[in-house]
């Protein structure tokens, strides 16, 4: 991947509709090496946690459209270097929690998606997204 371009957007739209799933499978042991880095990632990167958790559903029968896009998250992530988290020593500890939840909008399987972060100062320190 070093040697691709860059890109400013993370998903293409897409993905997360019906798809034509008949094309043939990928390497099987070459999805899951890239997926395992790119959940690694997400302690400092959450920007990327909702895609990472949709192309983690295939890890057991992934397309080549679900490599496609796992590679396009790379590039996202490689014309991005500086937007990680990048934790500063506060004296206060005040503590702020944020929700928000995108009801019955998954297409695949119908479920609702929620998500909240918490802050400790200015540090997120709790990241979750989930699909109900």
């Amino acid at each position: 991947m070093s040697g691709s371009l860059s890109i400013n957007t993370l998903m293409d739209s897409t993905i997360r509709s019906n798809q034509n799933l008949s094309t043939a499978l990928v390497d099987l042991g070459r999805y899951r090496r890239l997926l395992g880095k790119l959940i690694y990632l997400e302690v400092t990167r959450s920007n990327i946690t909702f895609v990472v958790g949709l192309l983690s559903r295939y890890m057991q029968s992934p397309h080549y459209l679900h490599l496609d896009a796992a590679c396009r998250v790379a590039q996202y992530l490689k014309g991005a270097p500086s937007r990680g988290f990048f934790y500063q020593p506060y004296s206060h500890l005040n503590i702020a929690r944020y929700s928000d939840a995108d009801q019955v909008d998954d297409l695949i399987d119908r479920r609702s998606i929620s998500g909240y972060c918490t802050f400790m100062g200015c540090n997120l320190v709790i990241c979750l997204v989930r699909s109900r």
